[in-house]
């Protein structure tokens, strides 16, 4: 009489594939001779080897005997007369798909369970995938931020330029440059980043990095260019200069445009209403609280010194003058 391999399992004969693997798992962890040390480790050695044998004998019975691209793996003995082992192996194909979510990182694992390699009285591992990223020739990922590096001329890094770019998805990116860009100088974009994950909507930032491209030679007219250009830098003398550099005149009138900005933004005018940029923003607003800061800070002391020039004339009043 052959196995029961339905009673071997514990199930009905009209159990699904999926309940005879269940019970088949439950059934191998209670009796795996690892979980049976001691005195019930060899009944648990021969259930064990009982369970496989019917979970195996379920399988080749339902894949047939002659497996789909199967091989035929032959043990032959040296001995005289002896027996030619060989067993059958099966190959089963499942297609499985993973839905890549926006904004998966490097190293994220997707585990398929009971997916793996099956093998003998052993139960069926996991199969897992590990996501890579191809590289992309122009940006790079910096967690949820996007890094990439624009080269710019001298001439565009003093006087501004318009620089273009193009997103990952196919957009046309326009940032107008207004400000001197400095060698190393970064640019944020809000909102321009890879998509954050289990944040629906939020992105990180596109940060542009320049590099100034300074010229290794210069021809004798350029260097009289610029010669000339540097001899102008002082206004000639008058009774409103007088003397005074040009970067000196320039650093005043900026100052004044500063504060006209800075009283302006506290009235609630918009950087666009303005027309300043989001970093020349977020600089005068820093230095709006760092100048409060420093205003609160005088009114106390003159409070401390007012308070401490009325305690004294009570003291002399209580005590006499000596």
């Amino acid at each position: 009489m052959g196995l029961d391999y339905y009673s071997v399992l514990k199930v009905n004969r009209s159990a699904t594939e999926d309940d005879l693997k269940k019970s088949y798992r439950r059934l191998a962890m209670k009796w795996h001779p690892d979980k049976n040390p001691g005195d019930n480790k060899a009944e648990a050695e021969a259930k064990f080897k009982k369970i496989s044998e019917a979970y195996e004998r379920r399988r080749k019975e339902k894949k047939g005997k002659a497996a789909r691209g199967g091989a035929v793996v032959f043990m032959p003995l040296p001995a005289a007369g002896a027996k030619l082992l060989h067993r059958q192996l099966g190959i089963e194909s499942e297609i499985l798909t993973i839905d890549i979510k926006p904004g998966w990182k490097k190293g994220t694992k997707i585990t398929f369970p009971d997916k793996g390699n099956e093998q003998p009285n052993q139960l069926a591992a996991d199969l897992v995938f590990v996501i890579d990223e191809k590289p992309h020739d122009e940006y790079m990922r910096e967690g949820n931020d996007l890094l990439i590096y624009q080269k710019i001329d001298l001439v565009d890094a003093l006087a501004g330029t318009t620089v273009n770019l193009k997103t990952l998805d196919g957009r046309d990116l326009v940032i107008k440059l207004t400000d001197v860009v400095t060698p190393g100088y970064e640019l944020a974009i809000a909102k321009e980043g890879m998509p954050i994950v289990k944040e629906n909507g939020r992105r990180g930032n596109l940060r542009i990095r320049f590099d100034v491209d300074f010229p290794k030679r210069l021809s004798s007219e350029q260097r009289h260019n610029i010669r000339k250009v540097k001899s102008i830098g002082r206004f000639k003398e008058t009774k409103r200069t007088d003397g005074i550099s040009t970067s000196d005149i320039i650093k005043r009138i900026l100052k004044d445009y500063n504060q006209y900005i800075m009283r302006n933004l506290t009235w609630g005018y918009s950087r666009k209403d303005l027309g300043v940029s989001y970093v020349k923003e977020k600089q005068l607003r820093v230095n709006m609280g760092i100048t409060k800061l420093k205003e609160k800070v005088k009114e106390h002391q003159e409070k401390f010194h007012s308070a401490a020039k009325i305690a004294g004339k009570q003291s002399c009043g209580v005590y006499g003058e000596y």
